[in-house]
């Protein structure tokens, strides 16, 4: 019985532990379990998240296509309205779930310094309060989101978006404090502030991120409906605090939109060391970033995750004419992108003029001029200042301060504020000026232009060695140095009061130059070689050729690049406005695809022959019937060789730069891809040119292949191909567009048999139409280009910028006024080589006609060479019938 107990107990011990054991291996099972939903929750997030991320920061083409679509809409809807400029309205946030009312003190103060320098502009501070009563009127539908957000932070940084998408203007953080009055005027460079950019940033950490603490923007603009659209999507958790605020609202998250939006061109990015303690200065409290995020930071820095369009900018070329930083507080550095490049466009100050944009010279005298009230006289190159010059003048009172220099190997120490000169080698043939701006132990800091094209990382250019040795200072550079330049009594000198420029003597405020242009004659020249008779276009003995003086090809520069600029803007106008569009008699089919060229192929703008007349005092814009080729064959190789030919005695020809900035034109191209050269059969007039270009193209690295339209391509599974089997991609051609818009109307609009499209059939040959408006290939000089060479462009520049002292002044004409004046139809079809017909047409605009009494030079025809926008030479056309028609024109040699 004992033995049965003990058994018994044994047994029930037994199940007391199996039962334990069981109970154990349950908990342990449920624990795994509960682990590994954990787990597969977590993975699943972490992939839904991974995802999200991909889309985000990744562009789609579907996207991209309706974004340009609201592109060209909200472009459509502000032209000609108030949206050249960024409406002035300061958008301030303060939130916080301790206190709505009371914000902090530095806050408060940052914000009132903001409100004195903003007296003009609108301002609002708003609340949590505030927020909530204005979503509830106009955004109901995102207040749930906004109410959802886990944090504070992220309602102040989707409030962000949402503000300036729907009222537009500027967007500051609480902990920025303003130095400088109109903000957004300043942030510019002065090119861009008649007609602003639609977006203004300033670069982002590192390439990941788009700061979001100052932001400037157009009202309703697609770039921040963008942002809008997707935060309610982000709106997710990221385990940690400061990743889900930077990802789901944050700067993280703007730049994800930043690469999905396609269109970059509408933003500009000011450098940091260019707001940064001269126009703004953080006052400390409002970062919120933490060892998460900069984790993050890091982790994206290190290309793990390759986002580069907004990357680390420092060793990035910065195109003509943008800046690189700034010295001296307001002494803007602009970028001439090459050291070779003269761009023979002046630059000037309150009147003064400081010298070629954007020469090491130019900043000089600008630095001189702002920092210290002085200017110095004109000098021949940056070396001719160690020898020729020695003093500066004030400009308020005409005083003198001598130049003293001191070789480099001076026991002098090189001082602040002083010019560091370089002499002529064969990297710079003119030398080099920089103005000196630091000085420490080891080392002098300088601010200059036209030596290197980076950003700067703070407020100088670069940092140079510098060491003292057996009782010298050397300033040890790559290239020799003169010295430097030290102006005496520097104490006595003041930055320019640049509100009461009264102060500036007149004699310092010169007129912009004119210039002179004269016809000259080798008489009784007999050409002995087939090369002189070639290069002459003539077989007269009495030889023409045209000489201009430096200030001449200032002025052509000056007044093209001006020009052009309204060009841009008058072509802005016309392709949003259909009211205008259609006397453009441009098929309304064509429309979307003219609208969505202006926005896809600016780049894709070459060459812009700009035509002026010159009556010895005024340039004046004029036009006339260009024929298919460009004959720009005459103004690059041709001149250059004449001038050489005839034993002229010049320092250069008016298009010495022609031939190496078309290079450099197609190399930032980066096209990789062969380009298809269209020519017709009866092209043989424009062969040289073409063949020129396709030379041009060659030396640019870019594969090139001649095509007769009737006989070198065709269809192929709907695809249009060479005689090689390659696809056609990119094309370059020399029609113009109003013959292609004809061909499709031939073809499509009026030819009732082909109204329905037409298939193509494989081995057929395409047509023109075929080719040029097919949206599978891209076309050199665009679409968007029709307009700038139509006819009525030119009125419709006058109607816009009327009373322009570079504009013919032109009027419409009734039929009953018309009967008194006749002049040239500029639209018409020539049926002979030199006849002409006089109309009288209420639908067409005339010309200002200018009389060969009163217009000594009206046989002369000045045709600037625009490159991408720039003007890069110019050459002499002389009209024999007085018929401005392209195919009467010969062109001459000009030296300078």
């Amino acid at each position: 019985m004992q033995k049965y107990k003990q058994c018994t107990k044994q047994n029930y011990n037994d199940e007391i532990q199996l039962l334990a054991y069981r109970r154990y291996n349950n908990v342990q099972r449920i624990t795994f379990i509960v682990c590994l939903i954990i787990v597969l929750f977590t993975l699943i997030h972490i992939l839904q998240t991974g995802l999200f991320l991909i889309k985000h920061f990744t562009e789609d083409e579907n996207r991209s296509n309706m974004i340009k679509l609201d592109m060209q809409i909200w472009q459509g809807l502000v032209n000609g309205q108030s949206q050249r400029k960024i409406p002035r309205h300061i958008h301030q946030i303060w939130i916080s779930s301790k206190n709505d009312e009371e914000m902090y003190e530095n806050f408060r103060i940052a914000a009132n310094a903001c409100m004195e320098l903003h007296s003009n502009y609108n301002y609002t501070l708003w609340t949590h309060r505030k927020i909530l009563d204005w979503l509830k009127i106009h955004y109901s539908w995102f207040l749930p989101t906004y109410e959802n957000y886990r944090y504070d932070m992220q309602r102040i940084d989707a409030m962000k978006y949402l503000l300036l998408f729907h009222f537009g203007g500027i967007y500051l953080d609480l902990d920025i404090k303003c130095k400088v009055q109109d903000l957004i005027t300043s942030m510019l460079p002065l090119d861009k502030r008649d007609n602003e950019p639609d977006i203004i940033f300033h670069m982002g950490t590192e390439g990941i991120s788009a700061n979001t603490d100052i932001m400037t923007a157009k009202r309703f603009h697609p770039f921040f409906k963008l942002a809008v659209s997707q935060l309610k999507t982000a709106n997710r958790w990221f385990y940690l605090y400061h990743l889900t605020i930077i990802l789901s609202a944050g700067p993280t998250f703007l730049y994800g939109v930043y690469k999905q939006f396609p269109l970059k061109d509408i933003f500009y990015y000011v450098p940091n060391n260019v707001l940064y303690g001269k126009m703004i200065e953080g006052v400390g409290g409002g970062t919120w970033y933490g060892r998460d995020s900069l984790v993050l930071i890091r982790f994206m820095e290190n290309k793990i995750w390759s986002m580069s369009t907004m990357t680390d900018r420092k060793q990035e070329i910065v195109p003509f004419n943008s800046i690189q930083g700034i010295a001296s507080t307001n002494v803007q550095a602009y970028s001439n992108e090459y050291d070779d490049f003269i761009s023979f466009e002046g630059f000037y100050v309150h009147g003064i003029y400081t010298g070629f944009k954007w020469q090491c010279v130019e900043f000089a005298r600008r630095w001189l001029l702002l920092r210290k009230s002085c200017i110095f006289e004109n000098v021949g190159s940056a070396t001719d200042i160690w020898q020729e010059l020695t003093y500066v003048e004030r400009v308020t009172d005409g005083e003198e301060f001598p130049l003293k220099t001191y070789s480099n190997g001076s026991p002098h120490k090189p001082k602040c504020d002083s010019f560091l000169i370089y002499p002529r080698n064969e990297e710079m043939p003119y030398g080099h000026i920089a103005v000196i701006c630091e000085v420490q132990e080891s080392f002098i800091r300088v601010a200059e232009e036209n030596y290197r094209f980076h950003y700067w990382s703070s407020n100088y250019a670069r940092q140079i060695p510098m060491v003292y040795r057996n009782g010298l200072y050397y300033i040890e550079d790559y290239y020799n140095i003169y010295g430097w330049m030290e102006i005496e009594n520097n104490h006595q000198l003041k930055p320019l009061d640049e509100s009461n420029i009264n102060l500036i003597l007149k004699k310092y405020q010169k007129p912009k130059p004119i210039g002179q242009l004269k016809p000259c004659f080798i008489l009784n020249k007999t050409l002995d070689y087939r090369k002189e008779k070639f290069l002459m276009q003539s077989n007269k003995k009495d030889i023409c050729y045209y000489k201009a003086d430096e200030d001449f090809f200032v002025n052509i520069s000056n007044t093209s690049n001006e020009l052009y600029r309204l060009f841009i803007q008058a072509v802005n106008y016309i392709i949003h406005n259909d009211e205008i569009l259609t006397l453009f008699e441009i098929p309304n089919q064509i429309w979307f695809r003219i609208r969505r060229s202006w926005i896809d192929e600016r780049d894709f703008d070459i060459i812009d022959p700009m035509n002026l007349r010159f009556d010895g005092k005024n340039l004046k814009l004029c036009q006339y019937k260009a024929s298919r080729g460009l004959n720009i064959l005459q103004s690059t190789v041709v001149q250059e060789k004449w001038a050489q030919t005839m034993n002229l005695d010049y320092s250069f020809t008016s298009s010495f730069q022609l031939h190496c900035l078309l290079i450099r034109k197609w190399k930032r191209l980066n096209i990789k891809t062969t380009i298809h050269i269209l020519m017709d059969n009866d092209d043989q007039e424009d062969l040289e040119t073409i063949l020129y270009m396709k030379t041009i193209m060659t030396e640019a690295g870019i594969d090139s292949k001649l095509c007769l339209l009737s006989n070198d391509l065709y269809w192929k599974d709907s695809i249009i191909v060479d005689k090689d089997g390659e696809i056609v991609k990119i094309v370059w051609k020399s029609w113009n567009w109003e013959t292609i818009f004809q061909d499709f109307r031939d073809r499509y609009v009026d030819n009732k048999e082909e109204k329905e499209e037409r298939k193509s059939v494989n081995k057929e040959h395409p047509s023109l139409t075929d080719i040029l408006l097919n949206e599978k290939i891209r076309i050199i000089e665009p679409l968007w280009k029709s307009i700038i060479n139509h006819k009525a462009f030119f009125s419709i520049l006058c109607t816009l910028f009327p009373n322009h002292s570079n504009i013919s002044q032109n009027e419409s004409l009734s039929s009953e006024d018309s009967q008194h004046i006749s002049f040239v139809n500029r639209s018409m079809e020539e049926q002979n080589n030199d006849s002409i017909e006089e109309y009288f047409d209420s639908h067409h605009i005339s010309q200002e006609i200018l009389s060969e009494k009163n217009f000594e030079y009206s046989d002369e025809i000045i045709v600037s060479w625009m490159i991408h926008g720039l003007c890069s030479g110019f050459s002499i056309r002389e009209d024999q019938n007085h018929i401005t028609n392209a195919n009467n024109l010969k062109t001459y040699c000009c030296i300078i």
